[in-house]
């Protein structure tokens, strides 16, 4: 009896609405990379979700968005996996208000894929 007045309650819970997502063009510059992106506005700045394939397997990738200024603001880093589906959430302290375009970078510093909204 108990389990099934848990389960009604956990059905009934409110649960919340999914953020709002923002598709993004993403432009590949590497002929091997495929990407797609979609940005969340939070009140802390604007998150980067990112979804692609072709990043070299093991290679790190920093991610910096890039505001109104024209200053980069770092959004993390990820590893490639090769041609498996990579599936990234990126973080960044710049208001989506305030956020023009985000670049993904490789190890050599060769700008790999980008966005400008």
């Amino acid at each position: 009896m108990a389990a099934a007045g848990a389960a009604v309650g956990w059905l009934a819970r409110p649960v919340p609405d999914p953020p709002p997502l923002e598709p993004v063009a993403v432009q590949a510059l590497d002929p091997g990379v495929e990407a797609r992106a979609d940005l969340v506005p939070h009140t802390w700045g604007v998150e980067v979700r990112l979804t692609g394939s072709g990043f070299a397997d093991g290679e790190v990738y920093r991610v910096a968005v890039t505001d109104d200024d024209g200053r980069e603001v770092p959004a993390g880093e990820f590893l490639g996996i090769g041609g498996a589906e990579l599936r990234c959430n990126l973080s960044s302290a710049v208001l989506r208000a305030d956020a023009v375009g985000f670049e993904v970078v490789d190890d050599d510093g060769d700008v790999v894929a980008r966005s400008d909204f």
